[in-house]
């Protein structure tokens, strides 16, 4: 916060041994999540950081479950391992998928998130994937030319796309909504870049008003417990202090602090 600054971590390495950890709440330039041979993880939850770039897992012995990645903004390069079950990733920004900057997935379970795509191919590497609820955003052309280059397999169910999709390979198309603008979309995310200043509500007037799968928005704005404004921890914190640098005739020191707390 303004408050109290910022949390930066450069270089942060989970292995072997964090089974039922998480991390809240940081800025993190380079995340690695067992990104080394011969991992085993059982529960871990990355959730409400902005991540630069982000490994998990390096093999295909390892073995990974449980593992939550929840109301983060990635900003650079996303790299999963393919073959490792039971992850959810939901609720977070992907501010910019580009050719170099992709998913490397198998079965994985994606709800709710909004994704800058940089290349119509940028979905790739998606095998036997579940992309519902998402909001996909076609950011270098007018649509995306072929949703199946790279994409194999995968169930797209209730996602809303900008602008278009023209084909879908052998992936499934469930009630998706396609050709859509950011200015019929959101209350206020003008462009195809992704600020914290924007406001990624939906506009009562969008077709993706809760059409999610369960009932509420698609978007990260979605499901029973929507993303928190500024990614917020759960935990108290303090969202302004003002300290005065002069004592009063009666020697005293006025400081103000506004501390917030919240359920979640």
């Amino acid at each position: 916060t303004v408050a109290t600054g910022v949390t930066i971590i450069n270089d942060l390495r989970f292995v072997t041994g964090a089974s039922g950890g998480s991390i809240e709440g940081c800025k993190i330039y380079n995340l690695r999540i067992g990104n080394a041979v011969n991992q085993t993880f059982n529960g871990f939850t990355v959730k409400r950081c902005s991540i630069g770039n982000f490994w998990l897992g390096s093999d295909n012995v390892s073995t990974f479950e449980s593992i939550v990645l929840t109301d983060n903004v990635f900003t650079d390069y996303v790299n999963i391992k393919d073959g490792y079950p039971n992850i959810l990733i939901s609720r977070n920004i992907f501010a910019y998928m580009g050719s170099s900057n992709v998913f490397y997935c198998q079965g994985l379970l994606l709800k709710n998130n909004i994704i800058y795509s940089y290349y119509p191919i940028i979905l790739s590497d998606f095998i036997g994937c579940v992309l519902e609820n998402n909001i996909i955003i076609g950011v270098s052309g007018s649509s995306f030319n072929n949703i199946g280059i790279g994409s194999y397999n995968c169930q797209y169910i209730k996602n809303l796309f900008i602008p278009n999709v023209s084909s879908w390979g052998s992936n499934t198309n469930t009630n998706n909504i396609v050709n859509q603008t950011a200015a019929n979309t959101f209350v206020n995310a003008p462009g195809t870049t992704f600020s914290y200043s924007h406001n990624y509500h939906l506009l009562p007037t969008s077709p993706g008003k809760n059409y999610g799968t369960d009932g509420t928005d698609v978007g990260i704005y979605g499901t029973a417990t929507p993303y928190k404004d500024g990614a917020v921890p759960f935990n108290p914190h303090i969202m302004t202090k003002n300290i005065s640098s002069d004592l009063t005739p009666a020697g005293i020191l006025n400081v103000s602090v506004t501390v917030s707390a919240q359920d979640n």
